[in-house]
Parts: C-alpha cells; sequence; structure tokens
C-alpha cells in the first residue's frame, strides 16, 4: 500500500473507532426490530452492507446475522443478499 492509503485507512480506522459503540443482543428474546434500528444511522443511505465476522465457530453469529438481515430487509429496504463461501457451500444449500 501506498503512504497515503495506508495513511487515509488509519484515519478512517481511529473515526470508525470513535463512532463505535458496544451493543448487546439477548437471543433468548424474541426479533424485534428496535433492537437493530442502531443499525440505520450507523449505515445511513449505504447502498452495500458487508456484514463479517472474525470466527467462523460460533453458534451465535449466525443468528445474529439473521436478524440483522431480516432487519437490513424489512426496516431498510436491502433485497439482495451475497454471501461467502465456496460452490460447494452454495450447492450445499440449495
Amino acid at each position: 500500500m501506498r503512504p497515503l492509503a495506508v495513511g487515509l485507512l488509519a484515519v478512517l480506522t481511529m473515526s470508525l473507532r470513535a463512532e463505535t459503540k458496544p451493543v448487546t443482543l439477548d437471543l433468548t428474546k424474541p426479533y424485534a426490530s428496535a433492537v437493530y434500528a442502531f443499525l440505520s444511522p450507523a449505515l445511513g443511505s449505504s447502498r452495500v452492507v458487508a456484514l463479517g465476522e472474525s470466527i467462523h465457530v460460533t453458534s451465535e453469529m449466525p443468528w445474529i446475522r439473521l436478524q440483522m438481515v431480516r432487519y437490513l430487509h424489512e426496516e431498510m429496504g436491502c433485497n439482495v443478499i451475497a454471501f461467502e463461501g465456496s460452490l460447494l457451500d452454495a450447492w450445499t444449500a440449495m
């Protein structure tokens, strides 16, 4: 990476950290859109949203991701979803 890109990335990272607030999600309760309302101001009018996770071996992340996708679709009008994975994963999911 060029120095300018690295510097810009560092500024963006610091800015995101300053704006980040922890969110506690209770997966024992039924879905409620109000729980995910923090996404609207965080995403604004973004047309592309990427959901990722740091580790793929948790049982909680798929449930949280499902509820976030529901919120993004029902409340923010997101209509296209693309998931990471291999062709085998896609074939298995059919």
